[in-house]
């Protein structure tokens, strides 16, 4: 249980992160720069669900 809980901490400092970083790019780098970031950031909500839910 704490094992989980630290993983969520985790995956959501990543992911508040990712999407800062995704909003940065899309100012400075246009829309191409800022996808990319957001699919990042799917991917990470993606994994964080999987290790997460799944256990």
């Amino acid at each position: 249980m704490i094992i989980s809980i630290v993983f969520f901490v985790l995956f959501a400092f990543a992911l508040i992160r990712t999407i800062a970083y995704g909003i940065y790019s899309l100012k400075n780098e246009g829309i191409v720069g800022g996808i990319s970031v957001f699919f990042l950031a799917a991917a990470t909500l993606s994994t964080a669900f999987i290790i997460l839910f799944i256990e």
